[in-house]
C-alpha cells in the first residue's frame, strides 16, 4: 500500500525491537494463550503421510511464525494478542489435519467426532464462561455508543475526533469506540499506544498533530468524561509525559463545552467561523 511503505515500517519495527525489554512473567502469559494455536500441530505427525508437500511446508512455517511471535508478545508493553493475527491461519491448518487425518470408516469418524465435541465442550467452558463475564462487564459500552451517535447527529458536517483523558484502564476504554467516529467519516490523529511507541523510540512531538490541533482541524473532541485531556502517562518510564506538546497546544485551541455520562465534549474556541453552520 502506497500510503505505508514497506521500508519504513520495518525501519521503525527494528528500531522498536531493541527498546522493549523482555518479560517473564508477560512469556509465561504468553506461553499459557499460545496452546490454541498449537493445538492443530498435534495432528500434524498423524497426517504427514497424506499431506502435500506444500501442506507440509505450510504447517512447519506456521509452526516456526508461533515461535517468532512469542518474542513480541512477551515484552514490555504487549501481550498474548499478538498471536490474533495468526488465528486465521490456526483454523485453515486445523481443517487441513482434520480433513487428513480422518478415519475411512464412519463408525471410527462418528467415534471421533463425538470424542473432538466432548473434548471441546470441556476445555471450552472455562473461556466461555471468562467471556461471558467479559461482555457482561462492557455492557455500559452500549450507551457509550449511543453517546457517541447521538453527539454526530447533534453536530452534522462537523468533524469529531476521539482524544485521551488521563486514565490508562478504566475510561480509557471508552476510546475503544473511536471506530464509530471514524465509520462516520470523521479524523482520527491520535492513538495512545502508538503515541506511547512513538516516544518510547524517540521520536519528537508531530509538528503536522501539533498544527491540526492549533488550526482547529477537529470542530470538537471527545476526551473521557471529568478528565483533563491528553494527561495519560505512558506505560513506559522514558516517555511519561509523552503528550504534553499536545496538551498544550489542545489547551489553547479548544474549550469546555459539555459534559456527558462518558465524554466531554471540547470545541474550538472559534468554532463559529471554522465549524459547521447553524
Amino acid at each position: 500500500m502506497s500510503a505505508f511503505p514497506l521500508d519504513n515500517y520495518f525501519s521503525v519495527l527494528l528500531r522498536a525491537a531493541g527498546k522493549h525489554e523482555f518479560e517473564p512473567y508477560a512469556l509465561f502469559l504468553s506461553a499459557k494463550r499460545v496452546a490454541i494455536f498449537l493445538a492443530p500441530l498435534v495432528l500434524l505427525p498423524f497426517a504427514w503421510r497424506r499431506l502435500s508437500s506444500g501442506e507440509r511446508s505450510y504447517a512447519l512455517a506456521y509452526a516456526s511464525a508461533l515461535g517468532v511471535v512469542l518474542y513480541p508478545a512477551s515484552v514490555s508493553g504487549s501481550g498474548w494478542y499478538q498471536f490474533m493475527p495468526v488465528a486465521p491461519l490456526t483454523a485453515d491448518l486445523a481443517l487441513r489435519l482434520a480433513r487428513a487425518t480422518a478415519p475411512a470408516r464412519r463408525t471410527w469418524a462418528a467415534s471421533a467426532l463425538i470424542v473432538f465435541i466432548v473434548f471441546s465442550a470441556v476445555v471450552s467452558w472455562k473461556p466461555h464462561r471468562q467471556m461471558h463475564l467479559y461482555m457482561t462487564d462492557r455492557a455500559w459500552m452500549k450507551d457509550a455508543a449511543d453517546e457517541i451517535a447521538g453527539i454526530i447527529a447533534g453536530h452534522p458536517g462537523g468533524k469529531i475526533e476521539m482524544g485521551y483523558g488521563r486514565d490508562v484502564a478504566e475510561t480509557y476504554r471508552a476510546t475503544f469506540l473511536r471506530p464509530l467516529l471514524v465509520f462516520a467519516g470523521n479524523p482520527a490523529t491520535f492513538d495512545g499506544w502508538s503515541n506511547m511507541e512513538e516516544a518510547l523510540l524517540g521520536f519528537p512531538p508531530s509538528p503536522e498533530k501539533i498544527a491540526r490541533i492549533t488550526a482547529c482541524a477537529a470542530d470538537l473532541w471527545l476526551i473521557p468524561a471529568r478528565e483533563p485531556p491528553f494527561t495519560m502517562a505512558s506505560v513506559f518510564p522514558t516517555s511519561a509525559d509523552f503528550l504534553a506538546a499536545y496538551r498544550q497546544a489542545f489547551l489553547a485551541a479548544y474549550e469546555l463545552r459539555d459534559r456527558g455520562q462518558f465524554f466531554d465534549i471540547w470545541r474550538c474556541r472559534d468554532y463559529r467561523s471554522t465549524g459547521p453552520s447553524g
